[in-house]
């Protein structure tokens, strides 16, 4: 609230202060995509700030990439994991179907 305050008085060095705490904030409490978009306010509200900040945002930036890979990854062995059951619960029942043929072969031919 007060940096929204200090930016439309025209005070950026008080805004961008209070930004950064709540960034730093955010990135403690592992919320990369809010400190990320707030760090790109910081770096739309003064050139000097956007060029003080774009080591913080490209490591938040390259640290969102490597959630999403992990999440995507994740996905994927899930993804074969049920794939690997309805294999097996196929199978077995191919295999009890087999096996209720051959009996009632084996019954017929006595």
């Amino acid at each position: 609230m007060a940096a929204r305050l200090s930016v439309r008085l025209g005070r950026i060095e008080a805004a961008v202060s209070a930004y950064v705490a709540l960034a730093e904030r955010l990135r403690s409490e592992n919320n990369i995509k809010g400190a990320l978009d707030v760090y790109r306010m910081i770096a739309s509200l003064d050139a000097k700030s956007g060029r003080l900040y774009e080591g913080v945002i490209d490591e938040l930036r390259s640290g969102m990439d490597v959630l999403a890979r992990r999440k995507r990854q994740g996905k994927g062995f899930r993804s074969a994991l049920m794939t690997l059951a309805v294999v097996a619960v196929l199978y077995a029942g191919y295999a009890w179907f087999g096996e209720q043929v051959v009996r009632d072969l084996e019954i017929a031919g006595r």
